[in-house]
C-alpha cells in the first residue's frame, strides 16, 4: 500500500482527493510519520488478518526493525524524507509465533526492501519494492528493475 494515497492533508487535515492529485499529494505529506496512522493500518491490516503488509512511502527513518502491537516491522529507511518501504509482519501466522531474530533484512534501500523470514515450519522471502515514476527514462526504469530482480 502507498501510505500517502491515504489522502490527509499533513497540514489541516483535510482529506486529499488522491485521484485528482495523481502524484503530487501535498508536499508535506508525511508517510507514516504522521501521529497515529500506523497504529491505525496496522489495526485495520490486523482487522483483514494480514499476516505480511507491504508499505511504500513509509518515509520513516531506518533502516531499523521495530516492534508494534501486533506486527514486527522492518523499514528500508526513506531518502532525505522521501520514499521509504516497509514490511509488517504478523506475529503470529497460521498457529507459528514469529520472533523477531528471525527476520532478517537482506538488502534495504529507500526503493527496495529485502527480508527473510526463517521460522520452525515457515520460510518465506518478501520483497517489497516501490518503482520509478512513469516521467523516469526507459534506460532508468530498466536499469532499476534488472537491479532489483
Amino acid at each position: 500500500m502507498n501510505v500517502l494515497s491515504l489522502g490527509e492533508d499533513a497540514s489541516d487535515g483535510r482529506a486529499v482527493d488522491v485521484e485528482a492529485h495523481g502524484d503530487c499529494v501535498k508536499k508535506d505529506a508525511r508517510g507514516l510519520d504522521v501521529a497515529g496512522r500506523a497504529g491505525d493500518l496496522m489495526d485495520q491490516c490486523t482487522w483483514f488478518s494480514a499476516d505480511f503488509v507491504g508499505v511504500q512511502e513509509a518515509r520513516t527513518s531506518g533502516p531499523a526493525q521495530r516492534t508494534a502491537k501486533h506486527f514486527f516491522v522492518i523499514d528500508s529507511g526513506a531518502d532525505h524524507g522521501n520514499l521509504g518501504t516497509a514490511l509488517w509482519v504478523a506475529k503470529k501466522i497460521g498457529g507459528i509465533v514469529i520472533r523477531p531474530e528471525q527476520l532478517v533484512t537482506a538488502y534495504a534501500d529507500p526503493r527496495r526492501l529485502f527480508v527473510a523470514l526463517r521460522a520452525p515450519g515457515l520460510s518465506v522471502n518478501c520483497i517489497v519494492l516501490h518503482a520509478l515514476s512513469a516521467s523516469e527514462s526507459d534506460e532508468s526504469k530498466q536499469e532499476w528493475w534488472d537491479k532489483s530482480t
